[in-house]
């Protein structure tokens, strides 16, 4: 993993400078005493460069997709009967004509980014390309309606400054008499003014492309077919348009001349070598970049991106004669300054870590608290799912499955589960081959819905339903409790059943929803002509319309500022249905509170395939394995009995949510206990052993304890590579949670705990406490504390209970 990344960060940077080296090389080449001045088709060497990652996400498309059916059986009648992921590999449901306005927005740029770039140096092209920082701040205060933050204003200053360093010694410093000065000045004017227009379209695909959740590799190919298209059509007219000398240097003064660049490359056959460059390079830099923002992230695309503008910079000077004019190193520093600061990796966390606390009165150990803990004032929410179409499914299939009362009455809460699981598995294939059952589930649903709207609590499928409603509470609250869950509240889906025919009364009265010839209530989405449905041609209600009532009762009752709603990524389309509904509904204040903080499968489950394995089977598996583990381990002991099953399966809950939260939100992956019981591994073990091994250190020392407080220095002796990269860590941990708050992405904690517990143990077999002078002790068992109580409250933040003894 660390290997892919150094390699991806290495093509980024080189695959970038190439670009713009090979831009300007062909610019320098001459063919009969005339350099190559072609920015237009320059322009779509590129885009077909771009056009080349669309390739090659249908090739990636077409191989998921090939597994995928090779690794599925078709049974009777079209049933699926053996399935190995939850969902087929499918192109995401969006018009792609919407990447047609930020296609032209690329054309736009790119060809006047050309243009300038054939007047002026390549190092300055690169540099003058961070305007475009500048540019999307301010359109996204005006167009996105964003609040800039007080440091990226500052960083926004620095760029700026540096930007008027680099153009003003381009013009004062050119000592070469044939340059012409009017066209340098252009030449920088025309690269400024074309990130306007890349602002503009990042703008754009920031508001109307990112929900759609594309990827990237399709985004960009998209965005290259269009604009390759484009151009090479706009070329017919280019050829029949002339302008002055200074924007072209073919005999004839055409805007582009096609045919006399196919002249010049005869005649200078590496020009076609510089463009074959200019094609791989973008291609192979898109891909790199679109890697470090998943593998990494954003900011370092941004590091890397201005160590590019520096390569260009170095290697600029013996490649094509640039001057070295060294108050360009000003403008430069003054441009990498201020895009750091712009993306809050300078000045900005320095700022919070140590002026705000000393301003506000607290310490750092504040902001080692998420969410409630560092100030937000969190109200937690579990809101059953207990209405739909699944339920009435139960009761059709029921009577064939049920079992005696007498049995039934025996049976655990979760062997009743497991019973009403199994009927839904058999229920949801007959909906799938029997069309009198489906007719028969539809009419047992029309029957729940009107005796909840009359109240009627007597109808025999409600009362099933409230039975399995209790019994799904008393285990979902025993399973919460196993893992030290608590909720403020709990909500229920059915509450809102009654709620429903008011909302679509409303909506067909304001004429923001209509119905339709067959019954359905429907609202038009106004993307591509998609439409929700409110309700159905038997007035029944949906998932939709339930969750419509929910948001605006929530709000009434909490009038929060964000809502944030944990469900899986499968639901995208669900919760952009909603934010529309309510900005037609006149609630745009509420649609913008709305945030879908997505999560990745387990592959492999499916409740409705029975596939499922049900989470109290997965602990009990995990606690034998971790037992199995202890007693084999020559290092890991535990006294008695009881004590090693209650240790083994706290091993087991700390594995599963260890295995969650390591890993990317978003990701899907297969659970498993491989390697979770084994000593050296990065697993949920390896930090509760640490945390132990540190608990011990103490106890050992107890008598140092009071003493660590006045501790002042670190003796230099002890200040290895190991203890330094510890200290660094320790550091670290509280932008990593800065970052978990942010981003919602716990793996930035979890990664950085286990870097910690790494380190630890090989600094704990450098440094005995025992035995040593206080002056050597005391320092050493500072550092042992502090690690320790760090391990136990990020731990802790996890929802993981760190193990005292072990």
């Amino acid at each position: 993993m660390v290997a892919f990344a150094v390699i991806i960060s290495v093509m980024m940077v080189v695959t970038g400078s190439l670009n713009t080296i090979c831009a300007k090389w062909a610019d320098s080449i001459k063919a009969e005493g005339v350099a190559f001045n072609h920015p237009f088709l320059q322009a779509t060497c590129m885009f077909f460069g771009e056009f080349l990652c669309l390739v090659v996400f249908f090739l990636i498309f077409g191989y998921k997709r090939y597994r995928w059916n090779r690794a599925n059986v078709q049974g009777d009648l079209g049933t699926v009967s053996d399935i190995t992921s939850e969902e087929a590999p499918t192109l995401p449901p969006f018009n792609p004509l919407l990447f047609f306005p930020p296609a032209l927005c690329d054309i736009l740029g790119t060809s006047i980014m050309y243009i300038g770039l054939n007047l002026t140096t390549a190092s300055s092209f690169q540099m003058l390309r961070g305007a475009v920082i500048i540019f999307t701040g301010l359109l996204s205060v005006g167009m996105l309606g964003a609040q800039i933050k007080p440091f990226k204003w500052f960083g926004m200053l620095f760029v700026m400054t540096g930007l008027v360093i680099v153009g003003v010694t381009d013009i004062m410093y050119d000592d070469n008499p044939l340059d012409d000065k009017n066209a340098i000045i252009t030449g920088d004017l025309l690269i400024v003014m074309a990130q306007i227009i890349v602002a503009i379209q990042m703008v754009y695909e920031q508001k109307y492309l990112t929900k759609y959740d594309v990827p990237a590799l399709f985004a960009v190919g998209l965005e290259g077919l269009f604009g390759m298209v484009t151009l090479s059509i706009l070329m017919v007219p280019f050829y029949y348009i002339h302008v002055p000398k200074t924007f072209s240097t073919n005999p004839e003064g055409r805007l582009e001349d096609v045919f006399y660049a196919w002249e010049e490359i005869k005649e200078a056959p590496t020009i076609a070598l510089a463009l074959m460059g200019t094609v791989i390079s973008i291609a192979f830099f898109n891909f790199a970049g679109v890697s470090v923002t998943k593998e990494l992230s954003a900011t370092t695309r941004m590091v890397l991106d201005s160590i590019r503008t520096l390569v260009i910079w170095i290697v600029s000077i013996p490649l094509f004669g640039e001057q070295f004019i060294a108050i360009q190193i000003a403008g430069f520093a003054l441009l990498i300054l201020g895009t750091l600061i712009y993306n809050d990796i300078l000045i900005g966390p320095w700022f919070r870590r140590n002026i705000l606390p000393n301003l506000s009165g607290h310490t750092n150990c504040a902001r080692f608290w998420i969410n409630r803990h560092i100030g937000h004032d969190v109200t937690s929410v579990n809101y059953l799912g207990d209405w739909g179409t699944q339920f009435a499914m139960i009761c059709a299939f029921w009577p064939q499955m049920r079992p005696s009362d007498a049995y039934w009455d025996s049976l655990s809460d979760f062997e009743k589960i497991r019973q009403l699981t199994d009927c839904y598995v058999v229920a949801n294939k007959n909906m799938k081959v029997d069309e009198k059952f489906r007719e028969s589930v539809h009419r047992i649903f029309v029957e729940m819905e009107q005796a909840m709207h009359r109240g009627d609590l007597s109808n025999e499928h409600i009362q099933l339903w409230q039975k399995i409603k209790k019994i799904s509470k008393n285990h979902l609250s025993d399973f919460y409790k196993m893992f030290e869950i608590d909720f403020d509240h709990w909500f229920s889906e059915s509450f809102q059943v009654k709620n429903v025919q008011k909302i679509v009364a409303d909506l067909l009265a304001k004429n923001v929803a209509k119905t339709l010839e067959d019954g359905r209530v429907i609202i038009n989405l106004g993307e591509n002509e998609e439409f929700a449905i409110l309700q159905k041609s038997n007035a029944t209600s949906l998932y939709l319309t339930r969750e419509i009532a929910a948001i605006l009762e929530r709000d009434a009752i909490f009038a929060a500022d964000r809502y944030l709603y944990v469900v899986d990524r499968a639901q995208r389309a669900h919760f952009r249905a909603l934010q529309i509904v309510l900005e037609k509904m006149g609630r745009a204040d509420l649609s913008r509170k709305i945030e879908h903080v997505q999560y990745g499968r387990v592959r492999g489950l499916s409740t409705r395939n029975g596939r499922t394995e049900a989470v109290l089977e997965i602990i009990e598996r995990g606690e034998e394995l971790a037992r199995n583990a202890i007693k084999g381990s020559k290092t890991v002991k535990v006294e008695g009995e009881e004590e090693e099953k209650q240790v083994a399966r706290h091993l087991s809950i700390s594995t599963i949510i260890f295995n969650e939260l390591k890993r990317a939100r978003n990701a899907e992956y297969e659970f498993s206990f491989q390697n979770a019981f084994s000593l050296h591994q990065n697993n949920a073990l390896s930090l509760h052993l640490k945390h132990t091994r540190l608990k011990s250190i103490e106890a050992k020392n107890a008598e140092l304890l009071p003493f660590l407080a006045e501790c002042q220095k670190f003796p230099i002796l002890d200040c290895s590579d190991d203890v330094t990269r510890l200290l660094e860590l320790l550091e670290g941990v509280e932008k990593s949670i800065e970052l978990s708050v942010e981003k919602l992405e716990p793996c930035q904690l979890t990664v950085q705990l286990i870097e910690i517990a790494q380190c630890v143990g090989s600094v704990m077999s450098q440094l005995r406490v025992q035995g040593q002078e206080k002056e050597i002790a005391i320092p050493r068992l500072l550092l042992f504390s502090a690690t320790r109580q760090v391990l136990a409250d990020g731990m802790r933040l996890l929802g993981i209970r760190p193990i005292d003894k072990m």
